[in-house]
């Protein structure tokens, strides 16, 4: 039983089989050319080994397009940094210069996203790398390098692509199986010809709602476990969780659905009972698409809706299957382009279409531009945070070469790798890096004094490398454990002994002393002076979107009215998500006003409950109108609680929040209200 939950779809051992992979892979990379470097004493191709293990750190995953870009770009822009790095070595001003330079450009480029930010910390790493060499050879060295780098390439997007994310589609795949099976046998004939209140009904109901919910729940653990492995989230795995949201949101509406057509009389349920293979169809080639081993594999098009003739449906039953229908298409529309961009930020059961240049290396790169040049305004958190990796990597320099002349980028490097935007992150990551390469410069010391073949030494390096790659989703701590000994030897022309494990220990605490004293004094970016306003923009999106959805509930027919609802869930998806994050990094920090951080965590709960309900009402619109009269009073009821609540979040004082109307008569419409009340009394305790 044990090593069944191990195994199973949800056990820590499925998900660690493709980082072993990738740790094989960067294996493969490096010893190679280490070996070689070693053993005929030709340093340069220690280069080609260092180029290759950045190269395999860097490899963002998702489908080969998307890993061959990111890597294609890192083979340009690591061996740029290295020669740039390298041909200033001779003066430290200008080496200094140019590796402050390249800081603030790693720092800065985070706005482009997870896999922009991976890319220039490598780039970074090798510049800080070549920034100590005592004999530089820029041409050399960086040619040597993009050798390397051209090799991750090739390896990790045509020879061995490594799907990280197979565990969690297939997952997630199983969940749309057993939608599609449902959809199916409810829409049986076999199942139209039982009388309503049937036993074989509710036989239908216990069995399939059991397995949807268990794949539900497992693909909610798996996903949530993939999330906690990862720094930042990447389209891919934001893509899934949509897909993941959608299938959660579908599956009531369907167990409605069925509900509905079983309590029609057998000769009304033709009409219905016709769409259920347009909701099944779509699932059924969602399961196909996530399940299969690559990505882009060409999915089938699966039969085109049927529409009632009059263009209208007859009955709440076929109303719903043909708002089911259509949602179950734009999930399939999404899970063919799991990897590209989408028109515009997309949440929960709303997924968009792609846009129509969607991963386009040019509409992409303009994308990234763009992030980048909205990054760079006075108060932005990256542009300050480019400026610090600057600052303190430029003192690291002078320090390091001062105090350790022979090993200074160690201690550039460090403070490069330990600095992060916020302060909370960055004194996480000094205590593992700091603890990490304590237990690691043993393991090097240990190695350095007792191996002196190349082949043992180079096999010694095959668990090393395994190991920590395959830890880094798991623990940093560890990962930088079984990472010391292989960087010692793959930064250093020859092996050294006890005493460079040392100076190893005291560069890596006096570059982390440094990352941890420039995030606490230079441009200090605290999280309590933002969480105010990230929670007003929340509030802010959150009205909005209560008065487009309750002011066009009785029209929803008109055109772009279902444009302006979309967009309106879009922008409060992305606040709520940004509000949570905000919380998450001030619950990091430390000093922290934990009372501040209860409130808010308790007013993001209640915000997402208000959001929920806001949707089921404006899906439920059609099937249940309110009158205009009690649909303004809740409009206006919502409106002046969320602008209390945003008064309170900014520390002002506002008016008291009317009393709420009656809506018992419109359930949608009353869960709508009870959880703007929730809001209400959270406001009132200020």
């Amino acid at each position: 039983m044990r090593l069944r939950a191990l195994l199973g779809s949800t056990g820590p051992l499925t998900l660690a089989v493709p980082d072993v992979a990738r740790g094989f892979r960067a294996a493969l990379l490096v010893l190679p050319p280490f070996y070689l470097a070693a053993a005929y004493a030709r340093p340069e191709l220690t280069w080609t080994a260092l180029g290759g293990w950045l190269g395999a750190l860097a490899d963002p995953g998702g489908s080969r397009a998307t890993r061959a870009k990111a890597l294609a770009v890192f083979a340009i822009a690591g061996p740029a940094a290295v020669g740039l790095t390298e041909a200033c070595a001779g003066s430290r001003g200008l080496s200094t210069l140019a590796l402050a330079a390249i800081a603030f450009s790693a720092g800065i480029v985070r706005a482009a996203g997870p896999t922009a930010s991976q890319v220039g910390l490598m780039a970074a790493i090798g510049a800080a790398i070549a920034s100590g060499r005592p004999e530089p050879s820029p041409l050399r060295d960086a040619m040597f390098f993009g050798l390397g780098t051209t090799l991750a390439v090739l390896i990790s997007s045509v020879v061995w692509p490594i799907w990280t994310h197979l565990p969690v589609r297939r997952s997630l795949a199983r969940v749309y199986e057993e939608l599609a099976a449902y959809a199916s046998e409810a829409g049986s004939p076999a199942m139209l010809d039982i009388p309503r209140d049937d036993p074989r009904w509710g036989a239908l109901l216990r069995q399939h709602h059991r397995r949807i919910r268990d794949a539900l729940e497992a693909a909610r653990e798996m996903a949530l476990a993939m999330r906690a492995r990862r720094e930042g989230d990447t389209r891919l795995g934001s893509n899934t969780s949509l897909l993941l949201g959608a299938a959660e949101a579908q599956f009531p509406r369907l167990a409605t659905l069925v509900q509905e057509v079983e309590a029609l009389p057998k000769e009304a349920r033709a009409e219905p009972a016709a769409r259920f293979g347009d909701i099944a169809s779509p699932y059924a080639e969602i399961h196909r698409i996530l399940g299969a081993r690559a990505l882009r594999s060409s999915p089938k098009a699966p039969p085109a809706a049927r529409v009632p003739k009059d263009g209208a449906t007859t009955s709440r039953a076929g109303a719903l299957a043909d708002h089911l229908a259509s949602e179950a298409r734009a999930a399939l529309t999404l899970a063919k382009h799991l990897d590209e961009p989408l028109g515009a930020p997309a949440i929960e059961h709303a997924p968009l279409p792609p846009r129509a240049d969607a991963g386009s290396p040019v509409s992409e790169l303009r994308a990234g531009l763009r992030a980048i040049r909205d990054a760079l305004f006075p108060h932005s958190v990256l542009l300050r945070h480019g400026l610090r990796s600057a600052c303190a990597v430029s003192v690291a320099s002078i320090a390091g070469s001062l105090v350790l002349p022979g090993h200074s980028n160690w201690v550039t490097l460090t403070t490069l790798v330990i600095l992060q935007p916020h302060i909370g992150a960055t004194l996480q990551r000094a205590l593992e890096r700091v603890v990490g390469t304590v237990l690691g410069c043993i393991v090097a010391a240990a190695i350095t004094l007792t191996v002196t073949s190349p082949v043992v030494l180079s096999t010694l390096m095959v668990p090393l490398l395994v190991a920590a790659v395959a830890t880094q989703p798991q623990s940093r701590g560890l990962f930088t454990v079984f990472l010391t000994p292989v960087f010692v030897l793959l930064a250093e022309r020859h092996l050294g002994d006890w005493q460079t494990a040392a100076e190893r220990v005291g560069a890596v605490g006096l570059g982390g002393v440094i990352a941890v004293v420039a995030a606490a004094i230079f441009l200090p970016s605290s999280e309590q002076k933002r969480l105010p306003d990230a929670l007003a923009s929340m509030l802010g999106a959150l009205a909005s979107y209560a008065h487009v959805v309750l002011t066009s509930a009785a029209d929803r027919g008109a055109a772009g009215v279902e444009e302006r609802v979309v967009s309106a869930r879009r922008s409060t998806g992305v606040a709520l998500g940004e509000a949570e994050v905000s919380l998450e990094r001030l619950l990091a920090e430390p000093l922290g006003d934990k009372d501040a951080a209860a409130d808010a965590m308790l007013l993001v709960t209640y915000a997402r409950r208000l959001g929920s309900a806001l949707t089921a009402a404006d899906t439920l619109a059609k099937e249940l109108p309110a009158p205009p009269e009690t649909l303004h009073q809740v409009d206006e009821y919502i409106a002046t609680v969320l602008s209390a609540a945003e008064a309170r979040v900014r520390g002002t004082r506002e008016a008291h929040v009317t009393s709420a109307p009656e809506v018992v008569d419109h359930d949608p419409l009353e869960r709508v209200v009870r959880s703007a009340g929730l809001v209400a009394s959270l406001t009132a305790r200020g």
